[in-house]
C-alpha cells in the first residue's frame, strides 16, 4: 500500500514538473497538473504576488472567492467518484479559464502583463500552451501544432520514466524529476524562434520568489487542501 501511494505521489510530481497540458489532465490518471492549474487568478491569491502587482482589496477578495469556488467544484467532482473523469476535468478546466479571463479583464494592462510574467516563471515552458501568451509571442498555427506534439512527447517520456521510480530513493527521484523538467522544457522551447524566446524572457520579467504551498494543498493546485490565505 505504501509503495502504491508513493507511486501515485511520484506521478503527481512528474505531472507538475513536466507541465502537462489541459489535454493531459483530461486523458485520465487523476487530477493531474498543467499550465492552467496555476492560472493567473490563482497566483493572485498569494501575498507576494498581490504586493508585486499592486492588487487592491477588492481584487484580492475576487481572486480568493474564485479560487474557493473552483476548489469546491473540484472537491464535489472528486467526492462523487466514478463517472466520466475526462468530462469532470474538462468542467474544472473550463471554470478555471472562465475565472481567469474574468479576473484578468479587470486588471490594468501593467498589472496583467506582470502577472502573466509571474505565471511564466512558475509554470515554465509549459506556459506556452496558454492561448493568450501564444498571441503575445506571435505563435503560428504550425507552431501550435508542434507545441501539442512536444507535449505528447513529454507525456510519453514521463510514462516511461515512471517504470523506474519505484526503486529510487527520494533524493534520486527528486534529481530525476529535475532532469526531466529541464529536458521537457528544452523540447517545448525548441519550437520557438530566437525572437520569440527573447520576447518570452521579456514577458517573464524580473524573478519573483513565490511560495506555491497554499495553492497545492492535499489535492494539488485547487485541490482539497490548503485553502488560500486571506488578507484582513
Amino acid at each position: 500500500m505504501k509503495s502504491k501511494k508513493l507511486l501515485v505521489l511520484s506521478a503527481s510530481l512528474l505531472s507538475l514538473l513536466l507541465g502537462g497540458s489541459t489535454a493531459m489532465a483530461q486523458r485520465g490518471g487523476g487530477m493531474q497538473m498543467g499550465p492552467q492549474q496555476f492560472a493567473r487568478f490563482q497566483l493572485a491569491t498569494l501575498p507576494e504576488v498581490q504586493s508585486e502587482i499592486g492588487l487592491d482589496d477588492s481584487m484580492k477578495k475576487s481572486a480568493t472567492e474564485m479560487l474557493e469556488k473552483m476548489r469546491e467544484e473540484q472537491r464535489s467532482l472528486m467526492q462523487e467518484g466514478g463517472g466520466d473523469r475526462q468530462a469532470a476535468m474538462a468542467k474544472v478546466n473550463e471554470m478555471r479559464k472562465k475565472f481567469d479571463e474574468e479576473f484578468t479583464g479587470k486588471l490594468e494592462a501593467k498589472q496583467k502583463s506582470r502577472l502573466t510574467g509571474i505565471m511564466v516563471q512558475v509554470v515554465g515552458a509549459a506556459s506556452l500552451m496558454d492561448s493568450e501568451l501564444q498571441t503575445t509571442l506571435g505563435i503560428s498555427d504550425e507552431q501550435k501544432k508542434m507545441l501539442t506534439e512536444a507535449q505528447a512527447k513529454n507525456r510519453e517520456a514521463s510514462r516511461e520514466a515512471m517504470q523506474g521510480f519505484r526503486d529510487m530513493s527520494p533524493e534520486e527521484r527528486t534529481e530525476k524529476m529535475a532532469e526531466m523538467r529541464a529536458e521537457a522544457d528544452k523540447v517545448i522551447m525548441a519550437v520557438l524562434t530566437d525572437d520569440q524566446k527573447a520576447k518570452l524572457e521579456e514577458v517573464k520579467g524580473a524573478e519573483l520568489k513565490v511560495d506555491l504551498a497554499p495553492l497545492r494543498g492535499r489535492g494539488g493546485p485547487g485541490g482539497q487542501g490548503g485553502r488560500p490565505r486571506r488578507d484582513n
